[in-house]
């Protein structure tokens, strides 16, 4: 017949307090950790929103600068039909 030994010694009370201990560290780590990323995720998007704006402002100053260029290369285009009507001018009046 099958008997029940009900006796707790020292050593089954020191094998579950290292278990309820490594839980509890376990799940202090895992709560540390969360915290942790957490503040990774925050300082992502800190910089992510101050990338946008900077991002922004570059992209303003590129079609400024496009514009800027279309310009200039209508001024060109203009001073250079100015030369060919000043130089026909010049080589009617030679004649």
């Amino acid at each position: 017949m099958l008997s029940f030994d009900l006796t707790i010694r020292l050593g089954d009370i020191l094998t579950v307090l290292a278990f309820v201990i490594g839980a509890i560290g376990f799940a202090f780590s895992f709560l540390i950790g969360f915290r942790l990323l957490a503040a990774r995720v925050a300082n992502v998007e800190l910089t992510v929103a101050s990338q946008s704006g900077t991002i922004q402002n570059l992209s303003t100053a590129l079609v400024q600068v496009a514009r800027q260029e279309e310009r200039i290369s209508a001024l060109r285009q203009s001073v250079e039909r100015l030369e060919n009507r000043v130089d026909g001018s010049i080589a009617q009046s030679v004649r």
